[in-house]
């Protein structure tokens, strides 16, 4: 072999060979001293970001479409997406920024947790469908196994539904029914039931509510407070009365009254039966006042129609048939009315708790809270105790007014005030279309952004000036029907269209006299 001294080429100017291995840590020690470069920014299209790693499509594929009856695509129409708005109590209708379905009713929103109380307080300007909403929630807790109680039904406005839902409806008014205040009940028949000490003590109970009741329709009657030796008499000569017949009415006790009796002299202080007739004298002329006239014929006799318990369709007391105009007759009937309504609640828990009957809770309804608020203040004070109790009663509670003013007409300031802490209370609130000056007043109570307060003014003005009748005659709704904003806490609310069905707007027409007057 040839060697390169044999060449005469001196061995020390060759320059080394690369090997393959050298090559190759030469090409990895370049790769890492090179700069990196980025690559270029990639561009939006409609097919997808254009450049490399973009993934845009060269071509798109052309979904198939379909075209099919709810009724055939029932599961995929509405569309199941997954929403943030709540899936839980009765379904109200869509949302109005993303077209997605609200359930509400204040007992599921307070089994779920969303409410701190069972209850959801409603305003709105008449006509735009406060009370369209509670049927909707109404409806909706029957289906679940929970009674509705609606303890005096102004208008009526929910007679008709509480009979297609299986309640019982009682009219209650002059020439209609009779409620006696004296009368215990649905706890007397529980009382009686369960009997033993329980069933004793739950008849004390009801003894003790007969005799508030009275005192609180006295009141009323009077338009004053009863004296406090007034009061005291009265609760003793009820226990009196119970004690001696099996059915006391007013009578009776006014009876009681007139021939006197020890008991009743000694908590009076009269030395005699003339002492205790003249200091009796007052309570007996407001008693006299009780049995006689319209008062009379709705608290004058027996009980006409008890309040049952655990009927599933519901209890409607119409008091429609009273005169508008006689706001102390409108007072005591309202007292009355509650107080048998609860103690029909307090029955039914009663009689669950020792093995006779299931239990699913009550859904109460006070609609036209303003009538009854501005006709005696023992109603203000009756209605602040119910708000603090419902929870522990198992209760939830739909309360519907027009506006804050309402608060602001009571009579004293002290009613004024109990009367704004309804909204303050209440679980969550159910805004309709109201002035904007309405709203900034109640954003005092429950804060209100200002989008939500133009939200909801919004809904009160009309789109022009042309007749909004549809293509069947009828007159459309106003613009701001059926829409509430769902307020829970300080929580952006919820703007809810509230779609009705056609047996609903049959079942709930208040332009009924309206229409009698077109077809006429």
């Amino acid at each position: 072999m040839t060697s390169l001294t044999d060449l005469g080429i001196p061995v020390d100017e060759v320059p080394p060979q690369p090997t393959r291995q050298s090559e190759k840590r030469h090409r990895r020690a370049a790769r890492h001293t090179t700069p990196y470069k980025a690559p270029p920014a990639l561009r939006g299209t409609w097919r997808g970001f254009a450049g490399r790693g973009g993934g845009r499509w060269n071509r798109l594929p052309e979904p198939a479409e379909y075209w099919a009856s709810s009724n055939q695509v029932c599961g995929m129409w509405p569309f199941v997406t997954g929403s943030a708005r709540p899936t839980v109590g009765a379904p109200l209708g869509f949302d109005m920024d993303s077209d997605s379905l609200v359930c509400c009713d204040p007992i599921e929103w307070f089994r779920a947790g969303f409410i701190s109380n069972p209850s959801i307080m409603i305003f709105g300007l008449p006509g735009l469908g406060k009370s369209s909403v509670s049927e909707r929630m109404i409806i909706s807790c029957a289906d679940r196994g929970i009674p509705p109680l609606i303890f005096g039904d102004l208008k009526p406005d929910y007679a008709e539904l509480i009979g297609a839902l299986g309640g019982v409806v009682i009219p209650l008014g002059p020439g209609l029914s009779q409620i006696n205040p004296l009368d215990l009940g649905a706890l007397s028949d529980a009382a009686a039931t369960i009997g033993g000490a329980d069933g004793a003590d739950l008849l004390a109970l009801a003894e003790q509510q007969a005799a508030a009741l009275t005192i609180a329709i006295a009141q009323v009657v009077r338009r004053a407070p009863l004296q406090d030796f007034e009061e005291t008499v009265l609760e003793a000569a009820v226990h009196l009365v119970r004690a001696r017949n099996t059915a006391p009415q007013l009578v009776h006790l006014l009876e009681l009254l007139e021939h006197g009796h020890e008991d009743l002299l000694v908590l009076s202080v009269s030395a005699t039966l003339e002492d205790f007739h003249t200091a009796m004298q007052p309570l007996r002329r407001t008693l006299q006042a009780m049995t006689r006239g319209p008062m009379g014929q709705v608290f004058g006799g027996a009980t006409s129609i008890p309040i049952p318990v655990n009927n599933p369709g519901g209890v409607c007391i119409d008091i429609s048939g009273l005169e508008s105009g006689d706001q102390r007759l409108l007072a005591a009937v309202m007292l009355a009315t509650w107080a048998h309504g609860f103690a029909a609640v307090d029955a039914a828990w009663a009689l669950h708790k020792a093995g006779h009957g299931p239990w699913n809770g009550f859904l109460t309804v006070q609609d036209e809270m303003w009538r009854p608020l501005r006709a005696s203040s023992g109603l203000v004070d009756k209605l602040d105790a119910l708000s603090r109790t419902n929870r522990a009663k198992g209760v939830g509670e739909i309360r519907i007014t027009h506006s804050m003013k309402d608060a602001d007409s009571l009579n004293t300031e002290e009613d004024r005030v109990k009367a704004r802490g309804f909204a303050e209370r209440a679980g969550m609130l159910g805004v309709m279309g109201l002035d904007r000056t309405d709203l900034i007043a109640l954003s005092r109570s429950r804060p209100l952004s200002q989008k939500e307060i133009n939200h909801c003014a919004s809904w009160t003005t009309p789109e022009g000036w042309e007749p909004q009748v549809g293509g069947d005659g009828r007159t459309t709704p106003p613009p701001g029907a059926g829409k509430i904003l769902l307020k829970v806490g300080g929580r952006a609310g919820l703007p809810v269209q509230v779609q009705l069905t056609g047996i609903e707007r049959d079942l709930h027409d208040t332009n009924q006299r309206w229409k009698a007057e077109t077809s006429a």
